[in-house]
């Protein structure tokens, strides 16, 4: 057994009070099927890259490159509702990414495997999670869509416990 502290953290886009009370506003249309869970949205995020199991000792290194992160003018459009079937989750996706966010993640992953962190090899989808357990495509008339400005970035924690929040926010860094 191990002394050592970890946690599972990952970097993401988080969203100010005025982007989580649009998204709400988009998202109350929604029927969730039976059974489907929805995510409270203090755990909205979109994320930027999934570190996994990290030891408590390199949390300060990985929050410094926060600061490194550029400000994005273009806002992120999430405006595809989409059933992931083999997750089981409902998420709202981007149809479009802005070319200077796709460059501006690509760098933060780039800068993290250059300083020996493992990252999943799968494309990146920029999303929100918004209902896990979810076994159909819900019921929806007319497009859900948020304009998501890029204003924060955070280093956040994946939860070991089920309950209301599965994520929690470590260090939050405004962009503007």
């Amino acid at each position: 057994m191990s002394c050592v502290k970890s946690r599972r953290l990952f970097l993401a886009l988080w969203p100010d009070a005025a982007t989580r009370a649009d998204l709400a506003g988009a998202l109350a249309r929604l029927t969730f099927p039976v059974g489907a869970r929805p995510l409270v949205s203090a755990d909205w995020h979109v994320t930027l890259a999934f570190l996994g199991t990290v030891p408590e000792v390199a949390r300060a290194s990985i929050a410094a490159r926060l600061a490194d992160f550029p400000v994005l003018s273009a806002p992120l459009v999430l405006d595809a509702l989409s059933w992931w079937e083999d997750a089981s989750v409902l998420v709202l996706e981007a149809r479009h990414v802005p070319p200077a966010l796709v460059a501006a993640q690509a760098a933060l992953c780039a800068g993290l495997v250059e300083s020996g962190w493992r990252l999943h090899a799968r494309p990146w989808r920029p999303h929100v999670t918004i209902a896990r357990a979810v076994s159909s495509a819900p019921a929806l008339s007319g497009g859900v869509s948020c304009v998501w400005p890029i204003r924060r970035i955070a280093l956040a924690e994946s939860l070991p416990t089920v309950g209301p929040t599965r994520y929690a926010l470590l260090v939050d860094h405004e962009l503007i």
